[in-house]
């Protein structure tokens, strides 16, 4: 008879990774919040600073973000002045955001303690752990695509 709880465990993969991801997010909900910063926002931003100008429907890839959330994520960063948003030239449909050099002083202030954050994390964790723990979870995503 197969062990019925190892057949459970790997049932649980979603909130495993979701209690994973949880306990990352967590971490730096206070620097975000002292910059009025939802996760979403900082993802969003930072996605931005490294790749440059990309059009929506990448970010969202990008980002595992649904359209219309980032509509609205996209509309408050625009509201503060941190991104900009052009329609594409061929296709009115489509747009192109990109940070402004506003998001990127603030992206590059908070880099620093970002930075620290996540070293305390791989530090307790495990840096080869972490980049096994990627490297499956790349693998698992490969399934979607």
């Amino acid at each position: 008879m197969p062990n019925r709880m190892a057949e459970d465990e790997l049932y649980a993969i979603a909130l495993a990774c979701t209690r994973g991801r949880e306990t990352i997010v967590s971490r730096f909900r206070d620097l975000l919040a002292a910059h009025a910063l939802t996760e979403q926002q900082w993802r969003v931003m930072r996605v931005m600073h490294e790749a440059g100008s990309i059009e929506t429907t990448d970010l969202c890839a990008r980002c595992c973000i649904h359209k219309a959330s980032m509509m609205r994520i996209l509309r408050a960063l625009v509201e503060r002045g941190l991104v900009e948003r052009e329609m594409h030239e061929q296709d009115k449909r489509r747009h192109i955001v990109s940070i402004t050099g506003s998001g990127s002083a603030l992206i590059a202030r908070l880099l620093p303690a970002a930075r620290m954050i996540y070293d305390s994390i791989l530090d307790r964790f495990g840096r080869e752990k972490a980049r096994q723990l990627v490297r499956l979870l790349d693998e698992l995503a490969q399934l979607h695509v």
